[in-house]
Parts: structure tokens; sequence; C-alpha cells
């Protein structure tokens, strides 16, 4: 390998050039105001505190910012003295970097930088604590200032730990640090560390007089607990997910946080993460990885190194398995809709065949009452007929009923098609009021209305076989009852098809279909019927299925559309293709109102 011809003319060190510019800058990068509150928490919270006050009150007619705790205080000088020198002179140079693995277990900070987001807060800083010997002392600063003062002052905060005062409030952020948000920024914030640490936060708003205990917040919807944490080699990703559902003034997110601290509030902001899980509004909770780097100036963001990509590729089976869940939720939403959208449709077409042309239409057992669309007397809820009262009712054999006077009679099968020149038997049933079957005392007429083919009795009085006609035709076989002085006509209708058509397996007087959804990713299909089952599948991965979902309604009129295709199709196979479109219009036009 050739070696380069450049020639190093000197090394050196990175430093920087201007110190209070780089502390200028530093300061200003933290621009969220709440985030800077919460530095000053957590630093109560890495120093042990148990108990935390944070108080909002006025002072000469300025606002002003207290947090007080009860923790270890500051590190001390040989002399006991509070070292607010350190403190002063070492920023980006936390002592916290120097703790063994040990005592950094629940530890944050490491930075050293945030101290100066008073400057987002206030004009001034003043933090008090105590020396080794009792006596209170301060450290002063100001903002936009190189300069502190540290001095002793008379009296005595009665505890180990600090308090940091910052005061006067800048006008732009004393209306935002109100008691109410500084509550709720913190429980959601700080949800994790104030439960593992189980210190005590309380606010207490002196100029509204409102007094509140920050609670960890609580995530809505069912835990997943399927679920798990996660074991890397760096560490655990904690996984605290819930399924839940979008709401209209809120879209559910996941957040992330390392060691119990929100870092992103939202996860799918991060495009190794921009995924439909995280942005579909279905899921909520947090995810705590402890090992990734966080950028420095806000801490509200992490730095893409090696230690985010191991978290990213960590994170790839939870993401299929939340995918797994959302598909399933999906599946079980589409399902739902589909039997209503299949009961809404089938009531429409059972209203628009009452009004389509009856000797065209003969392929579903659909009996409405010409002039009662939709509306029949008997009809199940969903508008079709109830297909159990034209059956005899079940009464058991040791119950010596007789029936009564003959109310009804039918004829079964009601619509069906054959084959031309093949014979199909037909069958008589009458009944009473009580739906109790008339047996006896039954003579029955046949005869061909119209379409052509013959009709006989076939063994018995309630009997027949039909012999269809050489030629395709519409056919209307009547049946004239009588009992006694009873008398009733009953109707059957029969499409009869050319040989070549038998393959249409055209099902025989089973009613109106359903519909199914069938995942056929490489099919161009829309929809099929299958008669053995009739039943009409729609493929649920078209584009123009997806398309239809923008709506409840939208999707409804789409597969309307499918169920008036097919039953068109059903009814008029082999004709032209004029034929077709124009009969499509008119199934169309009686449906279409319904839906």
């Amino acid at each position: 390998m050739a070696k380069s011809s450049l020639l190093t003319l000197k090394k050196g060190k990175l430093r920087i050039g201007d110190q209070w510019n780089a502390i200028t800058i530093i300061a200003r990068s933290q621009t969220h105001v709440l985030k800077a509150v919460c530095e000053f928490v957590e630093n109560s919270i890495d120093a042990g505190a148990k108990h935390i006050e944070i108080i909002r009150r006025k002072s000469g007619g300025e606002t002003a910012l207290e947090i007080c705790d009860d923790g270890n205080g500051l590190k001390t000088t040989d002399e006991g003295l509070p070292d607010f020198q350190y403190v002063a002179t070492h920023i980006c140079d936390s002592l916290k970097r120097y703790l063994k693995s040990r005592e950094r277990e629940g530890v944050h900070g490491e930075f050293g930088i945030g101290l100066l987001g008073f400057w987002s807060l206030g004009r001034q800083l003043t933090m008090i604590t105590q020396s080794a010997d009792g006596r209170t002392f301060q450290m002063t600063m100001k903002s936009g200032a190189q300069t502190y003062s540290i001095a002793a002052i008379p009296g005595s905060i009665g505890h180990r730990g600090v308090k940091v005062v910052v005061g006067p409030l800048h006008s732009t952020t004393r209306n935002i640090l109100t008691g109410d948000r500084i509550d709720k920024y913190l429980a959601s914030e700080l949800r994790d560390r104030i439960k593992q640490s189980g210190v005590i936060i309380e606010i207490f708003d002196r100029i509204t007089h409102k007094n509140r205990r920050v609670v960890p917040r609580e995530f809505e919807g069912e835990r997943l607990s399927e679920l798990k944490d996660m074991a890397t080699e760096l560490g655990t990703v904690r996984v605290e997910l819930y399924l839940t559902s979008p709401k209209a003034d809120q879209v559910p997110q996941v957040s992330l946080s390392k060691d119990g601290t929100i870092v992103k509030r939202d996860i799918g902001q991060f495009e190794n993460f921009d995924h439909a899980v995280w942005k579909s509004g279905f899921f909520t909770g947090n995810i705590d990885c402890p090992f990734i780097d966080l950028t420095p100036g806000t801490r509200d963001s992490i730095i893409h190194n090696d230690r985010f990509e191991r978290f990213c590729l960590a994170m790839q089976p939870l993401q299929d398995a939340m995918q797994a869940i959302l598909d399933s939720l999906e599946r079980a939403e589409t399902e739902k809709a589909s039997v209503q959208i299949s009961r809404d449709v089938r009531k429409a077409f059972a209203s628009a065949l009452a009004e389509l042309p009856q000797t065209d239409y003969l392929w579903f057992d659909v009996d409405v009452p010409s002039g009662k669309p939709g509306g029949a007397a008997g009809e199940t809820p969903d508008g079709l007929p109830n297909r159990r009262k034209t059956q005899p009712s079940a009464i058991p054999s040791f119950l010596e009923v007789l029936p009564g006077e003959p109310a009804r009679a039918t004829i079964s099968p009601k619509f069906f098609s054959m084959i031309q020149g093949q014979s199909h038997r037909l069958q008589i049933h009458v009944f009473d009021d009580k739906n109790i079957e008339v047996k006896e005392g039954i003579s029955v007429l046949w005869s061909v209305l119209h379409g052509g083919g013959t009709v006989a009795k076939h063994l018995f009085e309630t009997q027949a076989l039909y012999r269809a006609p050489a030629e395709p035709a519409n056919a209307a076989i009547a049946a004239d009852v009588v009992c006694g002085r009873w008398q009733a006509r009953a109707q059957s209708k029969i499409k009869v098809l050319p040989p070549e058509q038998s393959e249409q397996g055209v099902s025989v007087g089973q009613g109106l279909p359903n519909y199914r959804l069938v995942a056929d990713i490489s099919g161009a299909w829309r929809s099929r019927y299958v008669p053995s089952k009739n039943i009409i599948e729609i493929n649920s991965t078209h584009r123009d299925f997806s398309a239809s979902k923008v709506s409840f309604a939208t999707h409804r009129r789409y597969v309307g559309k499918l169920y008036a295709k097919e039953i068109v199709l059903l009814n008029f196979p082999g004709v032209s293709q004029n034929e077709t479109l124009e009969r499509l219009v008119e199934v169309l036009l009686k449906t279409e109102k319904q839906l």
C-alpha cells in the first residue's frame, strides 16, 4: 500500500479559544424552562434527597423559585466549608463523573452544566448550604455575568441539604413556571425516578395558595405484560407499554428515558424509529435504556453512536411484536366493522331486490313483499326475512298437539337454477297460525306459469317433479293448494341455464350471501363469488380496499359496489359487456340510496 505523500507539519490538541464564550453558549443551550427546573430536582435526587420542596413566591414584587432538599449537600473543603468554588470553576467537569460504578447507581448528572440552566429562568441564582459545623454559606451567580461570590450568612436552613433560589424570574418565564405546570412536568419527566428513589416532591405555590405533591403519572390503557424487558450486553432495556386508543385531542405516544428520566416524549421522532407502530396511537408507555448517551447541552436527545445503534438493534424484536399486536387489532376492528357493513349491505340489497324485475333477479331466497321494501313483517333486525318462521316449530313428540286451521303454504325451493333438460323436485308445506304443519286433507294442483317445461305430481300429493325446457329461460311454477275450504297459491322461480354455464355453480335458494376478507397480496382482483359457500370474498390487500377505509361510510359504499358487481355477474352470466354495465347501474341505483 502506497504511503501518503502528505507531510505533517504539526500536531496538537483542541482547546477553547474563549472560555467565557463557551460558557455562554452552554448556558444558553437550555431553552426549556421546565427542563431547567427538572435539572435542579435531579441534582437533589442525585444527592440522596428523600424530600424536596419547590416553593413559588413573591419577594419585593418579583417572582422567585426555591428548590430545597434534605440531601447530602455539597462536597466540603479540608476546613469543612462547602466547596462552592469547585462548583463555579469546574463547569463541564462534574464530580459525579469520578464516582465508582457502585456509587453512580441511580445518579444522572455527568456534565457539570445543569446549574447554568438558571440563565433561562431568572436573573440570579443563590445556592445556600451549611458547613460541617452548622454555619450557613451561600454562593451567588448572575445571569450573563462572569463572576460569582461566596459569603457567610446568618441563620440556618435546618438540614444538611441545599437550597437553591432563582429570582427574580424573567418576565417570559414567570407565567410558565406555575405550580400546576411544574407538577405535571415532573410527574411525567421524573415518573420512574420518583418511583425508584421513593423521593417525596412537594410544591408550595405561595402566589396562588395551592399546595400539591408530585404523583408519578400513570399510563392509560391495558398493560402489555407479554412485552418483556430486553437484556443486552450493555444493560437491560426496560419496557413498559400499554395498549390504548387514539384520541381526538392527543395521540398517545411512547417515551424514551434514561435511568427513569425522560429523554424524548415521543420515540417516533427519532429517524431510527420512524415506523407506523410508534405513530399509530394505539401504544403508550415508556422505554428506559440505561446505556444511551445524551446530548450534553439540553439532555433531551441522544448521541447517535455505537451505543445508540445497539439500542436500535435490541428494539427490533420489540417493534416486530408491537406490529403483530397492531395487525391483530386491525383484523379484529376490520372484522367488527365487516359484521356491521355486511348487515347494512344485505339489508340494502334485500330492499333493492323488491324493486328490481323479479323475473331477472332470481338467485337469492329473499322474500320482500312488493310495496314494503326492506321492512316486511317477520324480518330479522338486519332487515332480512326471518326464515325460522317459514319452518315448522320443533314440537316434542310426547306432546299431543294437533294442528289448527291452515294459515299459509310455502314451496321449497323457492328460487333455484338448473340446466336445460334436467329435472328437479319441488315440495309444498302447509302450516297453521301457530307454525304447526298441517299434513292431512291437502290437495295440490301444479302448473307452469311461464318459461316452459313440464311439472307433474311426484310420489306424494305435496310433491312434484319439474323438467326444464330444452332452451334457457326464466320459468315460474305455481302450486294451488286446497285444504277443505282454505286455498292458497305458492310460486317457485327458476332460471334455466345452458350446459356451458353449469360450472358457474349458482347455489339453490341460499339467500343473500355474506362476505369475508381474504388477504391476497399478489392478486389484482377486488372481489369474487364462491358458489359452494354462497359467500363473496373481498381482497383486503387491494389498494382500493385500503383507500376506502378513510371512513366507515366510504368503506361501506365500496363493499356495496363490490356486492352489486357480484350479484350482476351471477344473475347475467355470458351477456354482453354493455348489458352487464346496464344491469350494474340498475342495481347501484337501487342500493346506493340505502348505503
